[in-house]
């Protein structure tokens, strides 16, 4: 009995790996294609398990998230403050107001779940550093000076942010 029992485990394996590798009835799967398919979960699962920030590689993006966080440094981004980057945004990326609108968006996206932009501007400024002549920094710099000052005079934290961000640029 014992044998027997031993025989239908063999047998079953035997129907199972036919099967997974795909030589049952010519419509299984190719198994060339499934020894990839761990590597492939293993990386969409880094790529979307991942903080936002960690994401942040535009240096566009960039830009607009530290204008974002310059408009919040002390609370709520106002009106003002947000059509101010919308604006920057289109004029210095040369681009419509529809795309700026949607690159806000996104970066939007990446701000929300920023609880201290000072635990992290290293990451956001990062992609600047990379990939942004001296100009185009001291461009970023401005556009920041010019959110600050859409509702008056910049607050002392907003002054903070951009010392810091300015440090870290244009060393």
């Amino acid at each position: 009995m014992h044998i027997l029992l031993v025989l239908l485990a063999i047998l079953g394996t035997a129907l199972y790996l036919t099967y997974r590798l795909g030589f049952s009835h010519g419509n299984g799967r190719n198994f060339a294609d499934d020894t990839h398919a761990p590597l492939r979960k293993r990386d969409w699962q880094d790529q979307h398990l991942q903080k936002p920030i960690d994401t942040l590689a535009d240096p566009r993006k960039a830009a607009i998230v530290l204008m974002l966080e310059t408009a919040k440094a002390d609370g709520e981004m106002t009106q003002t403050q947000r059509s101010k980057v919308l604006h920057l945004s289109a004029h210095y990326f040369e681009i419509n107001r529809n795309n700026a609108s949607d690159m806000i968006a996104s970066a939007s996206f990446i701000t929300r779940s920023l609880t201290d932009i000072h635990n992290v501007i290293g990451r956001v400024v990062r992609p600047l550093q990379e990939n942004l002549s001296p100009k185009e920094r001291r461009d970023c710099i401005k556009m920041m000076y010019e959110v600050a000052n859409a509702d008056g005079n910049p607050s002392p934290n907003q002054i903070q942010l951009i010392g810091r961000v300015k440090d870290l640029l244009l060393r």
